[in-house]
């Protein structure tokens, strides 16, 4: 794999767009095109810079392979510069923490509710009896959205 091989790859793999990269390192889109089309080769000043952008080393840059086998790893970009990996844990985290206040309020303030459907306790009769059914359900709905935000970025 050519060096300009390995830049787009790191690059997508990133998730950056050539504007993005370029404006990083303070050149222009044209100049990361010239690289990963092996028009021309980036200074030492800007493999080091990649090299800790894409969290590997100059050696795997250079030559495809490097003695810190974990550095090398391309499909493992550091977590640091993934969005939407910690966007998606965050939403988790926020859904997951309402769910226990629900949880918790329910315990504290048991409620009976007698519906069309039945009676109902505990949680379900907490909801009910609250009208918090519709905000439990949205909540649970985003907190599977982060969910898959959150393993799509770590598998695909």
């Amino acid at each position: 794999m050519s060096l300009g091989n390995r830049l787009q790859e790191l690059r997508k793999k990133a998730g950056l767009s050539q504007e993005d990269l370029a404006q990083k390192l303070d050149v222009t889109r044209q100049t990361i095109s010239k690289w990963e089309l092996d028009q021309s080769s980036p200074d030492l000043v800007y493999l080091v810079s990649m090299s800790d952008i894409y969290d590997v080393t100059t050696d795997y840059l250079i030559k495809g392979v490097c003695q810190e086998e974990s550095r090398c790893e391309t499909t493992q970009i550091a977590l640091k510069d993934n969005k939407r990996f910690i966007l998606g844990l965050f939403i988790c985290t926020m859904c997951a923490l309402v769910i226990l206040i629900f949880l918790a309020l329910s315990i504290i303030y048991p409620w009976g509710t007698l519906t069309s459907f039945g009676y109902f306790e505990g949680l379900m009769g907490f909801l009910l009896g609250t009208k918090t059914i519709w905000i439990f359900i949205v909540i649970v709905i985003v907190l599977i959205g982060g969910i898959v935000l959150t393993v799509k970025e770590v598998y695909f």
